[in-house]
């Protein structure tokens, strides 16, 4: 009998110290041959980014699952991502809560992002910021001069396919 105590209190320690020990950068494998970042979600509704540029404002969107193709990621840590669109502007993708991180390598890779979607207006400054954490050169990062409007996602999850 003590031994099946002994047993079972090991077992539940395994748990919860499983259970406890996970990170934010959570990595959850899919049978649709992709892995989640951040918060795993359903992929259906899924929407084509172009689609919804022009109906970006200023306001967030409601929650919104987008395909893309993936530009640039930042090159320090992979806190944010480029999307590609059909039009002239491409989306910046940033992590909510800063919650987890991207491969620095997924810039050609397709992706599908659940989250929220804006437009604002960005300073030469962060511009220049992004430029940096591109790992852009100095001549191109003092060659922005303007400020810009931005398209943005914040994303809760991320599947790269």
């Amino acid at each position: 009998m003590r031994t099946i105590s002994l047993l079972l209190v090991f077992m539940l320690s395994v748990v919860l110290f499983t259970a406890c020990s996970s990170e934010s950068n959570e990595v959850v494998e899919t049978e649709m041959e992709g892995t989640f970042y951040g918060e795993a979600f359903e992929l259906t509704n899924i929407v084509q980014l172009a689609s919804i540029i022009d109906s970006l404002s200023e306001e967030e969107s409601e929650v919104i699952r987008v395909e893309g193709t993936v530009v640039q990621v930042c090159q320090t840590k992979g806190c944010w991502m480029t999307l590609e669109s059909e039009t002239d502007n491409n989306v910046r993708v940033t992590f909510l809560d800063y919650g987890f991180f991207v491969p620095k390598d997924m810039a050609g890779s397709t992706i599908v992002a659940e989250g929220r979607a804006w437009v604002e207006k960005k300073s030469v400054n962060t511009l220049r910021h992004y430029a940096e954490d591109a790992g852009k050169s100095a001549e191109e990062i003092a060659a922005i001069t303007e400020d810009s409007v931005e398209y943005l996602f914040e994303a809760s999850g991320v599947f790269l396919r």
